[in-house]
């Protein structure tokens, strides 16, 4: 699994990005807990298993679940959250979330 930083995503280029073959889920972060976040990785993986088996996504819950609270525990401002997974990448964005 490689996880893409914001610098390096806007110039990444594979055919799944080009043809829109990526699986992506939406997260809420509020009063300082990440809303949900097991089943939004869950049901994220699953698909990621299903469009790109050969990756082995279903293995991977700890990890990325790991990845999400290591970003979310540097700030915990109410935020929203795309979790996009696209063949062996994975890149998490973070906007806040603003009434």
């Amino acid at each position: 699994m490689k996880i893409l930083s914001k610098d390096v995503a806007k110039f990444y280029q594979i055919n799944s990005l080009n043809r829109g073959h990526l699986i992506f889920t939406s997260l809420i972060a509020k009063d300082g807990k990440m809303l949900f976040l097991d089943s939004h990785i869950k049901r994220l993986l699953k698909g990621a298993s299903f469009l790109f088996p050969e990756f082995k996504w279903s293995e991977s819950h700890a990890e990325v679940k790991q990845y999400i609270e290591d970003v979310f525990k540097e700030d915990r401002s109410d935020s929203y959250f795309r979790l996009t997974v696209f063949d062996d990448c994975l890149y998490l964005e973070k906007k806040l979330f603003e009434c």
